[in-house]
């Protein structure tokens, strides 16, 4: 809140950036439950022999239940940790499932670009990789309940993600070759 003068703390800014972090994602659930998602469809096998719901029935599953999360309540000193989904990994695995529908849409629109086919065919190959990871994260993240997988792989994946939207822009617009 700010104070007296007018000013904002560190801890207002948090706040903030928290809520439109929630927002954000409630607003990508939303669309995914109300649309579908294409991603979906690449996550509708089983987790597991034993276990006959899908990932992409687990998925979601945790957005509904993320679209009635409500931050006010989460600050209860009743409430569990586990319950908060800034804190329990509920929104890094959606900002995985933000990523990987991304990476489907740019797979698509790719040859559309008019890059040379030497460079389309290389970025797609990185889309690839970039996709079945982003489906092995999601996976992983119901199967190992420490989510220890889940975290020891998900900054390089950020970071891949990241080199290869810079690398098609930076392509795009001749700043430099990937």
């Amino acid at each position: 809140m700010p104070d007296k003068n007018g000013s904002a703390s560190a801890g207002d800014c948090c706040v903030s950036e928290e809520t439109e972090v929630i927002t954000d994602l409630k607003e990508f659930c939303a669309r995914a439950l109300t649309d579908g998602l294409k991603l979906f469809s690449l996550l509708d096998h089983p987790l597991d022999e034993n276990v006959q719901e899908t990932a992409a029935d687990s998925l979601k599953s945790v957005m509904e239940w993320f679209l009635e999360y409500d931050p006010e309540y989460c600050g209860d000193p009743s409430d569990y940790i586990e319950q908060d989904p800034l804190s329990d990994g509920t929104a890094d695995l959606l900002s995985v499932a933000q990523t990987l529908e991304a990476l489907i849409n740019l797979r698509e629109e790719l040859p559309t670009y008019g890059l040379p086919q030497e460079k389309t065919r290389a970025f797609l190959s990185r889309i690839d990789a970039l996709t079945r990871t982003a489906g092995g994260l999601i996976e992983v993240y119901f199967l190992d309940e420490s989510l220890r997988c889940f975290y020891d792989s998900l900054g390089q994946f950020n970071r891949d993600a990241d080199l290869i939207a810079l690398d098609i822009v930076d392509t795009l617009t001749g700043s430099r070759a990937p």
